[in-house]
């Protein structure tokens, strides 16, 4: 592949390569550096306060401590709101304390922000990264270590942290007998030789060993091993790298699940998601004698984890059903309208199975035919979908009426839920409904190079309707 030469940077002219894709626009660097200016002259001195905060204080258990000698490197100090959200940063200079704060700090995050928005930036270097390194030459401006400007510091340290990446990101309880690849994402097995591999590296590298590393890979191997793992290349910084694969992973997973068994019924969940998002609600409860905890048990609120296994006829069954194409219309740079409302509609309808609760799965549905199925925000709801579901999904004239009574009806129970509070029991309406939406968009996915805009689909059913056709 070829690159261009950069642009100067400051009377300085740095050549484009593999490694190092970064190149600002001049009118951006003059830009930046301008803010990157105004910013440094609002750092003021922070005294710190002494005061130590007085009320409740929790017995909450502490599992370790942090003492001197385990603190490397210069202290970042820093200040977080009620939220948790950083809201300034400080250094130290000559045994004093310097930052910025409120209004100073809020510029130099929007700062930040808006060079990681910019192409050269936004798929290699993070917004996190940006930031620390922009503080990091407001520090060293202000104590005299540095004269570069601040883009040009900016690229060359982005620059060093550029790195080839090979990212897995674990999917909670799924077992295939082969790779699955999907768009951009190839889905692989996390294998019992990897993390055997992975043991013997940490404990010749690691010079502390004891019952914590054996703890740590049997949770591991519980956790991953035998299961799929959503995988990806990058050329970017490391947690960039990590930002761009969550993105992915959490899309590709998304598609993959629309081929659960639980879009079909009621009876079961899925859990087809991303290890650490699975959501499997417990209870516990204390018996306690005299005042003394005697006893704890704890039990599963929905029917349990099952896991999804897919062997190679399941796999052929399942890409032959939608899912190369779903992969295809993904991978795919310039998107037709209609597939990319597709594709948006298949992402929402796909959460209605993370969920025992039926008033979850209907509000997921719903809103995933209606984001599909309607041309705007003024047409009859109810009336449009139901027909439209019926002269997709069914043959006959008796069936399509029966759709448009089943979508009726299900409205309703929605209604009685979200107006008047009252609770959703499973019910063979509903199941009869989440069947029906499920082939629809099995069809939509089949007829995605039939349109090129959802218009066209709505012309297509109304010449059914009007011209007499099947």
């Amino acid at each position: 592949m070829a690159y261009a030469p950069a642009r100067t940077l400051h009377g300085k002219v740095t050549k484009m390569s593999p490694s190092n894709p970064l190149e600002l626009h001049p009118d951006a660097v003059r830009t930046f550096n301008e803010y990157s200016e105004a910013v440094l002259a609002e750092v003021t001195e922070t005294p710190r306060n002494e005061a130590r905060p007085q009320g409740f204080r929790p017995e909450a258990y502490m599992s370790a401590h942090i003492s001197p000698a385990d603190l490397v490197g210069e202290i970042q100090e820093g200040t977080v709101d009620g939220t948790g959200t950083e809201t300034g940063r400080m250094f130290r200079h000559g045994g004093r304390r310097f930052g910025l704060v409120g209004p100073g700090y809020q510029n130099l995050a929007s700062l930040a922000a808006k060079v990681q928005a910019t192409p050269a930036f936004r798929n290699f270097i993070s917004y996190g990264c940006v930031l620390d390194i922009a503080f990091e030459w407001v520090t060293w401006k202000c104590r005299g270590e540095m004269t570069t400007p601040f883009c040009e510091h900016l690229v060359a340290e982005c620059a060093k942290r550029l790195r080839e990446i090979e990212i897995w990101i674990p999917v909670y309880c799924v077992y295939a007998e082969e790779d699955i690849t999907l768009g951009p994402c190839l889905f692989r097995t996390i294998t019992t030789a990897m993390i055997d591999e992975w043991e013997q590296h940490h404990r010749s590298t690691v010079k502390e060993q004891g019952p914590q590393v054996e703890e740590f890979f049997r949770k591991v191997r519980k956790q991953m091993q035998g299961t799929l793992a959503a995988t990806f290349r990058a050329h970017a910084e490391p947690e960039r790298a990590r930002e761009l694969a969550g993105e992915q992973a959490e899309y590709a997973v998304g598609l993959l699940n629309f081929f659960h068994p639980a879009h079909g019924t009621l009876r079961t969940r899925s859990y087809v998601t991303l290890l650490g998002q699975e959501n499997i609600q417990t209870t516990t409860t204390l018996v306690l004698d005299n005042g003394c905890i005697r006893q704890r048990s704890q039990g599963l609120l929905d029917r349990g984890a099952s896991p999804w296994g897919l062997d190679r006829a399941h796999i052929q069954f399942v890409r032959q059903s939608g899912l190369d194409k779903m992969g295809a219309i993904w991978a795919r740079e310039e998107k037709s309208e209609y597939d990319t409302s597709l594709l948006n509609a298949l992402q929402l309808y796909a959460k209605s199975s993370l969920s025992m609760a039926v008033t979850d799965r209907l509000v997921y549905i719903l809103a995933a035919l209606e984001s599909m199925l309607l041309r705007n925000d003024t047409e009859p709801v109810q009336k449009n979908i139901g027909e439209r579901m019926g002269f997709i999904v069914k043959k006959t004239a008796e069936e399509r009426k029966k759709m448009v009574r089943v979508v009726d009806e299900v409205y309703k129970i929605r209604s009685s839920f979200v107006h008047h509070g009252q609770k959703i029991k499973e019910s063979q309406v509903i199941e009869e409904f989440m069947f029906c939406a499920w082939s629809l968009f099995l069809i939509l996915i089949a007829e995605s190079g039939k349109y090129s805009r959802r218009e066209s689909m709505f012309d297509a059913i109304d010449n059914v309707k009007f011209g007499g056709g099947s």
